[in-house]
């Protein structure tokens, strides 16, 4: 009888134990993969390599200054109907990751402005890290 409490307890210490370590590992491995979700290190971030010339599509590039001097850039596809469709990228994206989606406005008259945000474009990374060089 005596035997069968102190196995009861070992098993229930164990099942407890085990219990607490998944939690720890849930909350560790959940505080990773969100920090994954909100930081984008420049070195993990994709250079643009395509243009709206790959997809047959007339373009300009179009830029402006910022109030503190960075300069944000873009791409401005002519429209056909009259019509212009603003598209912003994501978070973890660039302007390049838009333009099947722009092929496909512009095929149907819509023209389309492609934008930047801050620091997400070629020129832009050069320009944040002199700027915290200074």
């Amino acid at each position: 009888m005596i035997f069968k409490k102190k196995i009861s307890k070992i098993i229930f210490y164990l099942i407890s134990l085990f219990f607490v370590i998944g939690i720890i590992l849930l909350l560790l491995i959940t505080r990773l993969e969100g920090h994954k979700l909100v930081s984008n290190p420049m070195a993990e971030r994709d250079l643009i390599e395509k243009t709206p010339d790959h997809f047959s599509l007339s373009y300009e590039d179009v830029n402006v200054t910022s109030e503190d001097g960075l300069r944000l850039f873009g791409w401005f596809i002519p429209s056909k109907n009259g019509a212009v469709i603003i598209a912003q990228h994501g978070y973890k994206a660039n302007r390049e990751f838009l333009l099947e989606e722009a092929e496909i406005l512009n095929r149907n008259g819509f023209g389309v402005l492609l934008t930047t945000v801050r620091t997400h474009d070629n020129l832009n990374w050069r320009a944040k890290v002199n700027n915290h060089d200074k």
